[in-house]
């Protein structure tokens, strides 16, 4: 079919000649032009612009399908993970179960207990541990009030010493330092020593409290409302001290192993004091 060109007028005023592909009153009339094929001609800038409008589109489509595709593996990796659907949600929820779940502890007392009672078969384990949670709740009362009347009388003078130093250093620091609704969960023993003259018991417990710091009546560290879990080590001493009389009944039992298996006296000691 031979190609055309059709020009359609809407004016109230008389029509003149049109002219090919143009109307005579551009100014008020309104024309659309047709060509023979049917599709409207558009300019090579227009073009350009809908070709960026439609590759702009495309890439924001594509880039919201890959970050609804990333929340997506990353909400199920932390649900699976942590339990909760964003990583912030998981601190948080780590964050709660931190302050109610309790330290563990190294709990060696089934290794140990055999040897301390076969070296002091008068040891009592449940006395012993209770000795040691109240000389550590002491401990951290005195911190809390800073006063050293909170330690028992059987309390070390290391322990005492260190106590002092901490209340000097939060006077220094014109700080307070407190330790609320303290609560033991756990005590064991961790180590058993022998030692020249002594033996050792490390008693550990795991604690909970309300820990903060404070100054001037602001706080500088910590929660009043936040619980806290930690571990603190207790030590047991058993120091030895021969008496006279046990250190007379040893020197029987030597003499008499010497007479029994020597048979006679040495005079090596005699002899090095003559030489000096």
């Amino acid at each position: 079919m031979k190609n055309y060109e059709e020009i359609s007028y809407r004016s109230s005023q008389p029509l003149g000649t049109p002219k090919t592909g143009c109307c005579d009153y551009v100014s008020n009339q309104n024309c659309v032009l047709h060509s023979g094929n049917g599709v409207d001609k558009m300019t090579a800038g227009q073009i350009g612009t809908i070709v960026i409008l439609v590759l702009a589109l495309t890439v924001g489509i594509g880039g919201f399908i890959a970050y609804r595709r990333i929340r997506e593996k990353v909400r199920n990796f932390t649900k699976m993970a942590f339990g909760a659907d964003t990583i912030s949600e998981s601190f948080d929820k780590m964050e709660r179960e931190a302050e109610i779940t309790p330290k563990s502890v190294s709990a060696a007392t089934s290794l140990y207990l055999p040897r301390i009672l076969q070296d002091f078969p008068e040891f009592h384990f449940e006395e012993m541990k209770n000795r040691a949670e109240n000389v550590l709740v002491g401990f951290l009362q005195g911190i809390d009030s800073k006063s050293m009347s909170k330690l028992t009388e059987s309390t070390t003078s290391e322990l005492r010493e260190k106590l002092n130093m901490k209340i000097n250093a939060l006077d220094n620091e014109n700080a307070e330092e407190h330790f609320r609704n303290i609560q033991i969960h756990r005590t064991e023993i961790k180590t058993y020593r022998k030692m020249k003259g002594r033996c050792s018991i490390l008693f550990q417990s795991s604690v909970q409290y309300n820990h903060y710091k404070e100054r001037d009546g602001q706080i500088i560290s910590g929660k009043k409302d936040k619980l806290e879990q930690s571990r603190y080590n207790v030590e047991k001493l058993y120091t030895f001290t021969v008496s006279d009389s046990v250190l007379a009944q040893l020197q029987q039992v030597a003499d008499n192993y010497m007479k029994k298996f020597v048979g006679r006296e040495f005079k090596s000691l005699e002899v090095l004091q003559t030489l000096c």
